[in-house]
């Protein structure tokens, strides 16, 4: 296939080679019905994928509907996931042969890449938090991220690494060439328009944060699966083909794979996340285009980790702790960059300022706050507070002749009849009342009047179940806040920023340190900014200066020492710190 490709030419083809396309076209679809065949089509897609780039117009007039809708519908046999992973070395290497040429844009008919990203972007759904469904991405964007995947796994059978081995009766290479190269997608960006170029680029990215999503909510990638270098050399080489790019990346696609790079399935005991993202922006491949965008990356990036603390703590997705984490790829500023990463910044502690959610927090009662510390399913009750319980039914009668001859107290007898309830006759000269019909109406919930113990307690646990839920909702945000305000803390660029924030921040602090919904986050982050905006001369117990604040804010300082139960004459604070 490889030596035909080499030999036709686009002038002159010989006879046969229409032929050959007459023979292959009713192969294309016989995996579709049987399975058990998709070998078969999946070489014989392979071979029109060979001649797709020299007779593209011979095959565009052999492929029908039939043959098209396999290649954009999302659940073929080409396009299914989990049969693209599991696939033995021989379809991987004919399917990627096949998508090199899709890649390439020798096959016609198929969606356009423009109109994809365009009803993306008018949608706001290329950077949205939580991201989409993988299901949804474009069948050809996704299956081309699983086949860099699949090559990246190992146990790949050798493959011919250069074209012209077979003429010249080479052999086969014992190494097969990179995943890259072996899929085409970097020779496709540089042949493609550059519209083109920039939104495959852009979908292969947000197919890959969606891949990420879906991975850690499911099995797959927590059973290892799929590992975690792989989905490195995924994103390296997705890295490699922006950086083939002959145009300006878009700011999007740098910021979702920012994103992606400090994903949890990413990292491992050497390649941090921190790390693994500096390489790439550093000795790697995103080195050139992380210059080119320039100033345009802060933006998505800052929208990208605010968007983050929208998402729940028990995120099953990942991403609320991928877009706190990359936070720290605000650290990493050339210097021509530097005014306009400060301005991001800025706006991104404006945004955290608002989401400590500090007078909520002080307006929040102390019973609404031990229900929050309270277990879920289970009601609440103050300590110390008398609960009134059923007590046993005495009025029982006892056989005492039985229960000296077989000294056995559980002998009894049936319970005492209660009197006879006090006869009263019917008023049959009165009316029934209009609301007796609609009290007896079956399922009918019960009223406030007639409820029993059981409901009583059912209700309250839904009171309480909602009062967690409200408070749940502020305090999450709040915790996310402290933990993006904590990480730019580390960055020495941001040093001046966080100087001139910290006395507006100051205030919430003190909130934050009275309650016991978010005491123990607001000590973690005031000690990281302490540390970078204290200096050590000026303050030498400055780690201690978060314990102090949270003494201050409880009024302690106003105690008398008999008060705070410390003894002698010394003033708590002397005591504690």
């Amino acid at each position: 296939l490889v030596d035909v490709s080499c030999t036709v030419s686009k002038e002159g083809a010989p006879a046969w080679v229409a032929t050959l396309l007459d023979k292959l076209v009713p192969l294309l679809t016989v995996a579709a019905t049987k399975p058990v065949h998709r070998l078969q089509s999946l070489l014989a897609w392979a071979a029109c994928g060979a001649l797709a780039h020299t007779q593209e117009d011979s095959l565009s007039s052999k492929l029908k509907k039939e043959q098209l809708t396999l290649l954009k519908d999302g659940g073929s046999f080409l396009n299914a996931v989990p049969s693209v992973l599991k696939a033995p070395a021989k379809e991987v290497t004919a399917q990627t042969q096949l998508w090199c040429s899709l890649l390439h844009g020798h096959v016609a008919g198929l969606p356009s890449l423009g109109a994809s990203i365009k009803a993306l972007l008018d949608e706001d759904r290329a950077t949205c938090m939580p991201p989409g469904k993988f299901a949804d991405v474009l069948p050809i964007c996704r299956t081309a991220l699983v086949l860099l995947a699949a090559l990246h796994e190992p146990g790949g059978e050798p493959v011919v690494a250069d074209p012209g081995a077979i003429k010249l009766g080479k052999p086969f290479s014992a190494k097969p060439p990179p995943p890259l190269d072996q899929l085409g997608l970097a020779s496709a960006v540089a042949s493609i328009p550059q519209a083109d170029a920039d939104a495959l680029l852009l979908l292969l990215t947000q197919a890959t944060v969606a891949w990420l999503a879906e991975l850690s909510s499911s099995e797959l990638g927590k059973s290892g699966q799929v590992k975690n270098s792989t989905l490195r050399g995924v994103i390296s080489d997705i890295s490699a083909a922006i950086s083939a790019s002959q145009s300006t990346p878009r700011a999007e696609t740098l910021a979702l794979l920012s994103v992606a790079a400090h994903h949890p399935l990413i990292a491992s005991k050497r390649w941090k996340n921190s790390r693994f993202w500096r390489h790439l922006c550093s000795k790697g491949h995103l080195a050139g285009p992380m210059q080119r965008v320039g100033s345009a990356f802060w933006r998505p990036l800052r929208e990208l980790i605010s968007a983050g603390r929208k998402l729940p703590t028990k995120d099953p997705t990942g991403f609320r702790r991928a877009c706190c984490s990359a936070t720290l790829a605000l650290s990493t500023s050339e210097e021509s960059t530097t005014t306009s990463l400060q301005e991001e910044v800025q706006v991104l502690i404006d945004e955290c300022k608002e989401a400590l959610h500090s007078a909520q927090i002080a307006q929040e009662k102390d019973w609404n706050i031990a229900v929050f510390f309270a277990l879920e399913g289970r009601l609440y009750v103050e300590e110390g507070t008398y609960v009134a319980e059923e007590r046993q039914d005495k009025n029982i009668k006892k056989n005492k002749f039985l229960k000296d001859l077989y000294d056995d107290d559980d002998l009894q007898m049936e319970r005492a009849a209660p009197a006879a309830a006090k006869f009263t006759p019917p008023d049959r000269k009165g009316k029934d009342k209009p609301g007796a019909k609609a009290k007896a109406k079956a399922g009918a919930a019960p009223s406030a009047g007639n409820m029993t113990a059981s409901d009583i307690e059912a209700a309250k646990i839904q009171e309480q179940s909602e009062t967690r839920a409200r408070i749940r909702s502020y305090v999450e945000e709040a915790h996310y806040a402290l933990d993006v305000l904590a990480l730019l803390a580390r960055s020495e660029v941001l040093e001046n920023v966080l100087v001139n924030a910290l006395p507006v921040l100051a205030e919430h602090f003190l909130v934050l340190l009275r309650s016991p919904l978010t005491v123990l986050c607001a000590q973690h982050c005031l000690r990281a900014l302490v540390g970078c905006v204290v200096a050590e001369d000026s303050l030498p117990q400055r780690r201690l200066l978060p314990e102090a604040l949270t003494i201050a804010g409880k009024g302690w300082l106003q105690r008398t020492p008999s008060a705070c139960g410390t003894p002698g004459e010394d003033p708590v604070v002397e005591v504690v710190l």
